[in-house]
């Protein structure tokens, strides 16, 4: 399967022998102009929005969502160096009170999309992932049914950067054609 985009051409692949078991795209950073093109036109409220990053890497879009918006934020990676390295940006950036990673896969069936920071209980109003379209799709199913479950006022905000979500009509793209955005009307 190839993937062509006027600012992107390359040919993703995972290893037969990839390093962490389950692991479904490989782990990519997050460019400055994507960060932008990501929050651009995102209104975040420190006291009512809160987001997850599915598939987290270094933290980056946690970390630039607690620094710039001081929002929560809840991380999922399965590869622990990549866990422990967001962990201590976030305290070097003096962020780690509102954010947070853990060595978790986000297709786990007990992952809720829900995490407790500063002793509550928070549930993401943006939902954040920069995984492969094979990834995409088997988190499709899950993320229906929070975003039908959660959002009665269509206000919980679903971002896939660089691939589309397959049978999913995008509310609004990037400038850059490299954002997606989707709410419950989505799909």
């Amino acid at each position: 399967m190839e993937y062509d985009n006027e600012e992107y051409n390359w040919q993703p692949f995972l290893d037969v022998d990839a390093p962490f078991p389950g692991q479904v795209s490989p782990y990519a950073t997050t460019v400055d102009e994507t960060l932008t093109d990501i929050f651009s036109c995102l209104e975040l409220k420190k006291e009512k929005d809160a987001i997850v990053d599915l598939g987290s890497g270094d933290g980056k879009i946690i970390h630039y969502a607690a620094i710039k918006y001081g929002i929560f934020g809840l991380g999922l990676d399965i590869n622990p160096d990549l866990v422990a390295k967001a962990q201590r940006i976030s305290t070097e950036q003096n962020v780690s009170h509102i954010t947070q990673f853990l060595l978790k896969s986000f297709l786990d069936e007990d992952f809720d999309f829900s995490f407790c920071l500063a002793g509550q209980k928070r549930y993401p109003t943006v939902i954040t992932m920069y995984l492969l379209p094979e990834a995409l799709e088997l988190l499709r199913p899950k993320l229906e049914e929070y975003v039908k479950s959660r959002s009665p006022n269509n206000n919980i905000i679903v971002i896939s950067v660089l691939f589309k979500m397959e049978k999913w009509k995008p509310k609004r793209i990037s400038d850059r054609g490299n954002v997606f955005y989707y709410n419950i009307t989505s799909f």
